[in-house]
């Protein structure tokens, strides 16, 4: 489960220092390795599906979660909960279904914490922020992903009154601190799979869960997502064609022969 040599796309996340790293690419439970801050997590004994394909542009599995009991959860750490500036990005692609919480790191009384919803109060994914009982800042894509189409979404809080949602390397969502201010999580598990009381089981598969103490840049972010993928080359016609008054009577590629 470590990162395989030369795979693109975890070169370049664990080139940007994340402070954990969950790659789910085990084929076998109970452990959720985290291979960069050591903040292993526990699957739940059903409800995993392991070594499903993984998102593209790399060459690792993934898990897919059941939408009823399949989950990861990880022992509350101080390290991925902090109350300055992060990011956390995952892939996933949802099979089914709404009102699931692929990504949570809040209390059950929403005193402080960060969690990302899909297709709840919004049609795609959504992120979130808590303090005081309530969400002081929620944002979210309008347009619902594919269904079994993996989906990069990384959310970014700059540790003051802001955070900004990417959805395959577009920014989709932003929202602004009109209230309480941001509370860190102090005490709750960080679950990968269903939101922070243990409801909401998301249904579908994921991989590559990263949490970085600092924000991204959108630069960052873009390279995550494309670093691994095949590029393309558009050409389009030109309508600036210059005749050839002097052919030579066999073609030689490469040469002009007499073009003016």
């Amino acid at each position: 489960v470590n990162p395989p040599p030369g795979d693109p796309s975890v070169v370049a996340v664990m080139a940007d220092n994340p402070t954990a790293f969950w790659r789910l690419n085990e084929l076998a439970g109970p452990t959720a390795v985290d291979c960069a801050g050591g903040n292993d997590g526990t699957y739940n004994g059903s409800g995993v599906t392991y070594g499903v394909t993984g998102p593209p542009g790399g060459s690792d599995t993934a898990v897919h979660f059941d939408g009823t009991a399949g989950r990861v959860v990880v022992p509350y750490a101080p390290a991925i909960n902090p109350s300055g500036p992060f990011t956390i990005e995952f892939w996933a692609a949802g099979t089914g279904g709404g009102n699931q919480g692929p990504i949570s790191s809040m209390t059950t009384t929403l005193s402080g914490g960060y969690g990302f919803y899909f297709a709840r109060n919004f049609r795609g994914y959504e992120f979130f922020t808590g303090a005081s009982g309530a969400l002081n800042m929620d944002t979210g894509e309008g347009a619902a992903p594919a269904l079994g189409q993996w989906t990069h979404v990384v959310g970014v809080s700059d540790g003051a009154a802001n955070i900004f949602l990417y959805v395959n390397g577009y920014l989709v969502g932003t929202a602004n601190n009109a209230g309480a201010p941001f509370t860190p999580n102090l005490s709750a598990p960080f679950y990968i799979g269903c939101r922070r009381d243990s409801t909401l089981f998301f249904n579908g598969a994921m991989s590559d869960v990263a949490f970085y103490n600092y924000a991204l840049t959108s630069t960052q972010i873009l390279h995550h997502l494309t670093v691994g993928l095949p590029q393309k080359l558009a050409i389009t016609a030109s309508t600036n064609v210059i005749g050839d008054s002097n052919p030579y009577t066999d073609a030689k590629d490469g040469r002009n022969n007499g073009a003016t």
